[in-house]
């Protein structure tokens, strides 16, 4: 806490009115003594008990009043002048002590004081006064006299001085006063005119690293008043428009001048200016303008914060304390960094030289071309594994303004390491500053990439570490680069320019150079490749691994990833590149604005942009967006299409809404659409399909899945003599139309299960059921259950007649109906349903069950029969025969198709048959024809769902006979087998122009998958006409090179690399003749 006191004399000697005491009271806020035990000083209203005024040091001092550190009361007396006293906010010393002088007064904590005796502080000649703590002196004659001289001097704390604020009393010395390290103020509060000084010293006034500083008060008066002055450095003075006099008139000197402002000397003519310094030359000091206020400055000694300097190079390792340089190289330090002033006002001195010089160090002071001073210390050009300390003193002795002080530097000059020399030159000028005019160059080596500084003399050279590798950069400006050579002369060096990266690599073992030759130019021939933001970031996010930029053509590449980052980079217009982004969980969906293509490695995609022309600065973007698992995919039907942001891996971006169109598809039907498992309907419907819209999730699949069936025909003629009841679903695409003559065609489902009950005329009876000529078994109630088969289509037709007597009509009744509807529609619905899963055959509703027979021509016979009929046809010939649910075959009926060479088609179904031809058939063996419905996921495949089917294996060689609708003739049937849980193509069939088709080699177990489709999924059928030959190579080619586009893209990459290329069209014509 900061006091304000007041001293007061006995009352019998104050010079002040009782009422005027009263008065100040207020203004100085005096605590009562007894509140305030620690202040120097304190109002009292009763008389001290010494005649004392102020604080008198000297030996005529009287007594006065003071309080020790511990808060005690006391009284200094004559006597204590010689001895040492502490008070709680000062320390007098009367005798020396450590290094203190006698005669000093040391202030230790602040204090204000006020006092109407004629001194706040007498001391005897020759008296210092040390400031620890800030001071505000009042009194009435003077604030600090001395008859003799007076030091004031400042110590320091945390480079802040202290402050020394004293009134119109001022400062007065019958000799000299010296202020050192101190700010001094006039107090604005104490104006009494009749003080003529601020400061007065009777010989002279030493100011040094202080500040001065006069109120407008003192306006028109005389500041300063001394013999002569000494304006020492570090000084600031700021006084109003007055006069800083000298007596002498001679004698005076003022230090290098910092700044100044409206200050003259002698009768006003003649200027103080910066940058000079005065010895002797100047009188007194005044203004030039009397209105303004007058400042001046001077420069310190010493500037720096630190005596300490490091040389080094950017390769040091500065923690653990290691540091290099180069050898042969010349370290400079300008000598503004350490003091304001010209070297030659100083003394400097070497410490150790002799030392220094053996070991082969060179130290010396020069001007720079900057007209600047230098520090020069050169380096040995030899491996020394040490660092080097340099001690030089310089000394303020030259000048009588100077310190007087010394000031010692010290150098830390790191390890030495033995260099070569790489120069640039130009040698059709040879010309350092023109070659600096027309190429801008930096290098870097290896050891941590930071960047050297070349050195210039006569020529432009670098100094780098031997055996270390280079990294050198050359940019033209205003000219191109025409060649770059590199070697011992430019006579005898090898090219290696201009580079695509201006950029130039290679270990130093011994010296070179690097040969430029250029010429004029003001096209641009460097651009500057960067990464954008964006991409930065998200590299540093994680959200992508890597960004790598290839040039086109060759191995040359750019990193950005989380260790490294080679962009910007100086690019040669003109060229392209290749860009390459990595990342997992995050994508792609653009580079600068072009779809990339992507491929995939280990869980990473790699987004691929093949070519970009770089003709002006160019910066790599592509928005990063989060990843989500993403399909829509069809059962049994045609595929969607979506619309909305896909990313190239075929992954979808989180959040993004997309809107997906299920086409309509001839001959199938929409039965469900369903988003992660939840069934969903279309917002609108158009000329294109049904549309939906879905926006992606965090955490789910995101699986759109809509599933189609085949539609089934059910043809009804109108019968005679009675009707045919329809019971089933007409709903969701199914229906139900009319024809002219009375026939009823249902348009149903696959799988749909439908009852049909024959219902006869008034006195008609019902008397049977056909399918497609083929009897129906119906129960004795006269219905039917149907289940459609795949891509059935059926006409079923029903015989109705008149009733005759009741005796033939109950017997025929009975006897149709019962036994003949009873029995067979039993044993069809039993053994096609257990062969088949009860979905390929019509059934009933009958308990009764007969046995079931194969047909062959119309008529009902055992195999037996069959074997012998078939021995009785001419060789080569063919016969059909309709299986019945009896897949089968004895022995004999095979012997007999071998034996005859015949080519028999045993019929399955409505879709399927067996083919088997005696000329294939090798052992013979009993055969097995049964097929049942698979389940395998066919969603990827292409085209329209044919079937699917688990083989058993049929025992004899024999094909795969299939029936589709009359739409897809001319197609393909592309045939893929179930393997490892994996569809693997097994071949393609065209489909006749009856709708059929033969495919060989489905007689072995296994399940398999037909596909329809206007496209061969034969490996490089790039034609598409369903075999592989050499004009598909040239298909291939021509799409690899652009001249052309297959008729079935989908298939050119024959090798399965990803590409489609020439490699491709080489292995399509290998295969063709036979070489793989």
């Amino acid at each position: 806490m900061k006091h304000r006191l007041f001293k007061c004399g006995r009352l019998s000697g104050m010079l002040l009115g009782a009422a005027a005491l009263l008065a100040m009271v207020p203004l100085m806020s005096v605590p009562a003594l007894a509140e305030e035990p620690g202040a120097a000083y304190a109002a009292s209203s009763t008389p001290a008990e010494s005649n004392s005024d102020g604080m008198d040091f000297t030996p005529t001092a009287n007594y006065w009043n003071y309080y020790n550190e511990k808060g005690e009361r006391k009284q200094f007396s004559p006597n204590d002048v010689d001895w040492t006293i502490t008070a709680k906010d000062w320390k007098w010393y009367g005798k020396a002590e450590g290094d203190i002088q006698p005669n000093t007064l040391e202030i230790l904590n602040d204090f204000d004081l006020y006092t109407t005796d004629n001194y706040a502080i007498k001391l005897p000649a020759g008296s210092t006064v040390i400031f620890h703590a800030d001071v505000l002196l009042e009194s009435k004659v003077n604030c600090i006299y001395s008859e003799g001289s007076i030091t004031l001097k400042g110590v320091s704390e945390n480079n802040d001085r202290h402050t020394l604020t004293f009134g119109s009393a001022g400062i007065s010395a019958g000799l000299d006063v010296i202020v050192k390290n101190l700010n001094l103020r006039t107090d604005p509060e104490s104006v009494d005119e009749s003080h003529k000084y601020a400061i007065e010293a009777k010989k002279n006034l030493r100011l040094q690293d202080c500040y001065f500083y006069a109120g407008d008060e003192w306006k028109g008066k005389s500041v300063v008043m001394c013999s002569t002055y000494n304006i020492s450095r570090g000084v600031s003075i700021d006084i109003p428009g007055s006069y800083f006099a000298s007596i002498s008139g001679y004698g005076n000197y003022i230090a290098n001048i910092a700044d100044v402002s409206n200050v003259t000397y002698g009768g006003g003519n003649s200027e103080i200016k910066i940058g000079e310094s005065y010895e002797n030359k100047t009188s007194y000091l005044r203004p030039a303008d009397d209105s303004a206020r007058m400042e001046l400055v001077t420069n310190a000694f010493w500037t720096a914060d630190y005596g300490q300097y490091i040389y080094e190079e950017a390769m040091s390792d500065t923690d653990s304390g290691s540091y290099k340089t180069l050898g042969g190289k010349t370290y400079s330090i300008k000598l503004s960094d350490l003091m304001s002033t010209n070297i030659n006002e100083y003394k400097w001195v070497l410490v150790n030289a002799e030392s220094l010089q053996l070991k082969g160090y060179k130290i010396d002071l020069s001007i720079g071309l900057d007209n600047i001073w230098y520090l020069n210390v050169t380096v040995p050009n030899k491996d020394q594994y040490w660092n080097t300390n340099v001690y030089i003193d310089f000394s303020d002795t030259e000048y009588a303004f100077g310190t007087g002080e010394t000031k010692r530097l010290h150098l830390i000059i790191g390890e030495s390491l033995k260099t070569n020399k790489l120069e640039i030159v130009n040698p059709s000028l040879n010309d350092a500053d023109d070659l600096l005019n027309h190429v801008d160059m930096s290098l870097k080596i290896n050891s941590n990439g930071d960047e050297f500084q070349y050195i210039k003399d006569s020529g432009v050279y670098y100094l780098i570490p031997e055996g270390y590798e280079f990294k050198l950069s050359l940019l033209p400006k205003n000219c191109e680069l025409t060649y770059v050579a590199y070697g011992d002369s430019d006579t005898d060096c090898e090219p290696i320019g201009p580079s695509v990266d201006a950029l130039y690599t290679n270990i130093l073992e011994s010296d070179k150079g690097v040969y430029i030759w250029y010429s004029e130019s003001d096209e641009k021939q460097y651009s500057t490749l960067s990464i954008s933001d964006e991409l930065i970031s998200a590299v540093k996010a994680g959200k992508i691994n890597s960004v790598i930029a290839y040039e086109d053509g060759s191995a040359k590449a750019w990193s950005l990833d989380s260790a490294i980052n080679e962009f910007p980079t100086s690019f040669l217009n003109g060229r392209s590149i290749e860009i390459t982004i990595s990342a997992k969980d995050y994508g792609v969906s653009d580079i600068c604005g072009k779809e990339p293509r992507c491929s995939s490695e280990q869980g990473i995609n790699l987004y691929k942009l093949d070519y970009l022309f770089v003709e002006g600065d160019t910066v790599i973007t592509a928005p990063v967006r989060e990843l989500c698992k993403f399909a829509a995919f069809s059962i049994n039907g045609p595929q969607p299409t979506i619309k909305g942001d896909r990313d190239p891996s075929g992954m979808g971006y989180l959040g993004v809404e997309y809107t997906i169109t299920v086409p309509y598809s001839e001959g199938k039907l929409l039965v469900g659409a369903d988003f992660n498992g939840t069934p969903i309907e279309p917002y609108t419907a158009d000329d294109n399909g049904w549309n939906y819209k879905i926006t992606t999730i965090s955490g789910a699949e995101n699986k759109f899945v809509f599933t189609y069936t085949d539609v089934a025909v059910l043809r009804i003629p109108k019968p005679e003599y009675g009707k045919v009841e329809f019971t089933g679903t007409l709903d969701g695409g199914r229906g139900v139309n009319t024809l002219e003559d009375g026939t009823s065609v249902y348009t149903l489902a696959t799988n749909d299960t439908v009852t049909l009950k024959f219902v006869p005329d008034d006195g008609y009876k019902f008397v049977s059921a056909a399918q497609d000529g083929s009897e129906l078994k119906v129960g004795s109630d006269g219905t039917c259950v149907i289940t459609m088969d795949q891509l059935a289509d059926w006409t079923i037709t029903a015989k109705f007649e008149k009733k005759s007597g009741d005796s033939t009509g109950g017997s025929t009744g009975g006897s149709t109906g019962g036994s003949t509807g009873g029995s067979t529609g039993g044993s069809t619905g039993g053994s096609t349903g257990g062969s088949t899963g009860g979905s390929h055959r019509p059934s009933t509703n009958s308990d009764k069950t007969v046995e079931s027979t194969p047909t062959m021509d119309g008529k009902s016979m055992s195999w037996n029969d069959i074997g012998n009929h078939l021995s009785k046809l001419p060789e080569n010939s063919s016969a059909k025969i309709s299986l019945n649910g009896k897949t089968t075959l004895p022995e004999a009926v095979i012997s007999a198709i071998k034996d005859r060479k015949l080519t028999v088609e045993f019929v399955y179904d409505s879709v399927k048959s067996w083919v088997v031809r005696g000329d294939k058939i090798g052992i013979v063996s009993a055969a097995e024809f049964a097929a049942f419905p698979g389940n395998a996921d066919s969603s990827a495949l292409r085209g329209v769902f044919g079937v699917d089917l688990k083989v058993g294996g049929t025992n004899v060689p024999a094909e795969l006979k299939l029936a589709f609708r009359k739409g897809f003739a001319g197609q393909f049937a592309n045939v893929y087998k179930l393997n490892g849980g994996v569809l693997e193509f097994q071949r393609c069939v065209k489909v006749g122009a009856d709708a059929t088709a033969v495919i060989p080699g489905a007689d072995t177990a296994g399940e398999y998958v037909v596909m329809v489709c206007e496209f061969s999924d034969v490996p490089g059928d790039a034609d598409n006409d369903g075999v592989l030959s050499a004009l598909d190579a040239s298909a291939v080619l021509k799409e690899a090179v652009g001249m052309a586009k297959s008729a079935n893209a989908a298939v050119c990459d024959f090798n399965g690399d990803g590409e489609v290329n020439a490699l491709d069209a080489a292995a399509v014509l290998k295969a063709v003749v036979g070489i793989r």
